[in-house]
């Protein structure tokens, strides 16, 4: 039976590329993300942090996205991790709230 932690948001600003630390708090095995429609294409990739202090790329969580038209919904393996940052390859044009949540099999 999976195990579902609550929805949270977060942002990434204008120009920016990167969430603040996000607190998956039960050490989720996955998580879900929603992309806005407005979204600019780019790779997204994870970072993780087991205390919030040092991060490290999430290895194979590469992903290329393509949201000018549609919101997307993305589900990657964190690993146990509880501690995650988002990261886009492009800037966004404007500010960007995404929802967040981590959940276990």
């Amino acid at each position: 039976m999976s195990y579902y932690l609550a929805w949270v948001s977060t942002t990434i600003a204008s120009s920016g590329t990167t969430t603040a630390a996000i607190d998956l708090s039960n050490n989720a095995d996955f998580m879900d993300v929603l992309l806005p429609s407005a979204w600019t294409s780019g790779t997204i990739r994870l970072q993780v942090s087991e205390a919030n202090v040092t991060w490290n790329d999430l290895g194979g969580t590469a992903l290329t996205t393509n949201t000018a038209v549609a919101s997307q919904a993305l589900v990657l393996r964190v690993g146990g991790y509880r501690y995650v940052k988002i990261i886009c390859s492009a800037a966004q044009g404007a500010e960007r709230a995404l929802r967040v949540r981590g959940w276990r099999s």
